[in-house]
């Protein structure tokens, strides 16, 4: 895992500006990296509700035939 100081400059980073160039490269890589995993995260939990609320409306649609051969049909 990789750690994003963005406040944080490698030391002595004006002797050697490519190493600033390669923590920065580092650093956005590592922010790809984190937004394609909540991308899928969010994909997942899209699937998630749906499947939570077609099971719901099932359920609710079992427990009102349940109610009516139980108590009769409604009137």
């Amino acid at each position: 895992m990789t750690i994003i100081r963005p406040d944080s400059m490698p030391r002595l980073w004006w002797l050697v500006p490519w190493s600033y160039a390669r923590t920065l490269h580092t650093a956005a890589n590592a922010l790809r990296a984190l937004s394609d995993r909540q991308d899928e995260a969010l994909t997942m939990q899209a699937h998630i509700i749906v499947d939570q609320s077609e099971e719901i409306a099932n359920l609710r649609r079992r427990v009102e035939d349940l109610n009516e051969i139980i108590h009769g049909p409604r009137i």
